[in-house]
């Protein structure tokens, strides 16, 4: 985190902190048949443990990042590996590894699928999903971050905003907890791996010299072209999205208890939540205070 603000790289040591075999409440062990989609079975009225949103959260940077292209501009370099014209072993070395875990994890329908029925978003996400596709989580999530933002002008008038972010809370983590049953850990951990590689891979200064870039972002770009989509946009939406939800699973045990505040008026949460709601078009004054 640079002077306080999110990067990716932080983003990524975060959510491997999330799904790795020593997070409390994320099994420890995997799912050798790989059936490991997420569950839809219908939830208890308890709110999610903070665990599972810790999960939530690494998975949530995982979509947009896929969004971004990240995964699969690495998939389409090691595809072709063996006609790059790469002088570094060490990069070389990377797309080869990436190469043998592959059958380890998911493939591009699989993740765009896991993504659509977490959080609603990707190109997985459409009508013929029916039932399947999350569709609330965005407007229940910009429904948080707009309750958080508006604690942005400070104490003076911040009076009466805890209702509503209580209520925005609840009803995200209503959202989110049945999908945090069955196997969803396991696949945030595949998931999480493979992300990881991927940007490993995209950040390699031989790598991105061979595509005449300087950074990840830039990458992905000089290979798509004008297909390249607005990649520090998506990359801004995950990080800042993760970390929203990062501080929804520390707030946990006020939230069950109605007498405790879940905000003071300096809490780094409020920017986060203002960056999402930029980053993802929703930052307008008229829009936070809808």
């Amino acid at each position: 985190m640079r002077d306080g603000v999110p990067t990716l790289l932080r983003g990524l040591a975060l959510a491997a902190d999330a799904v790795g075999p020593a997070a409390v409440g994320v099994p420890a062990g995997d799912d050798p048949l790989r059936l490991d989609l997420p569950s839809l079975s219908p939830g208890t009225s308890e709110l999610p443990s903070a665990a599972t949103v810790r999960v939530f959260a690494s998975l949530y940077l995982a979509a947009e990042l896929e969004q971004a292209g990240v995964v699969p501009i690495a998939e389409l370099l090691v595809e072709q590996r063996d006609t790059l014209s790469l002088s570094s072993y060490e990069a070389a070395a990377k797309l080869d590894d990436f190469a043998t875990h592959q059958h380890e994890w998911y493939d591009r329908a699989g993740r765009t699928q896991v993504y659509a029925r977490l959080f609603g978003i990707g190109p997985g996400a459409t009508n013929e999903g029916g039932l399947l596709v999350n569709r609330e989580f965005v407007s229940l999530f910009a429904g948080l971050c707009k309750a958080l933002a508006r604690y942005a002008d400070g104490p003076t008038r911040s009076l009466g905003l805890e209702a509503g972010l209580r209520t925005s809370a609840e009803m995200l983590l209503a959202n989110i907890g049945p999908r945090g049953l069955g196997n969803t850990p396991l696949a945030a951990r595949r998931l999480q791996d493979q992300v990881r590689k991927a940007v490993d891979i995209l950040r390699d200064q031989a790598i991105d010299a061979l595509v005449g870039a300087r950074t990840l972002q830039q990458a992905i770009i000089n290979i798509l072209g004008k297909d390249a989509p607005d990649v520090q946009r998506l990359i801004d939406s995950g990080v800042y999205g993760q970390t929203v939800l990062e501080w929804l699973a520390t707030k946990l045990p006020q939230l069950a208890d109605q007498s405790a505040r879940l905000m003071t008026f300096d809490d780094s949460a409020v920017v986060n939540a203002v960056q999402w709601l930029r980053a993802v078009g929703l930052d307008t004054q008229q829009q936070v205070a809808a």
